[in-house]
């Protein structure tokens, strides 16, 4: 419930976030392309696209 009530509170401050938000979503390195690196770098074996997510 904690998580549901944090990603309320984001939407309803969006104006604060909105850049942070906008550069998660479509950035240069956003959440697509970091998995994209991640799945590729598994697959093809090689470590420059490597990411560590903690």
């Amino acid at each position: 419930m904690v998580s549901l009530n944090l990603a309320i509170s984001m939407f309803h401050k969006a104006s604060i976030l909105e850049g942070f938000l906008h550069q998660l979503i479509s950035g240069q390195l956003d959440i697509d392309r970091s998995d994209y690196l991640k799945r590729d770098s598994f697959y093809t074996g090689v470590t420059e696209g490597n990411i560590i997510h903690r």
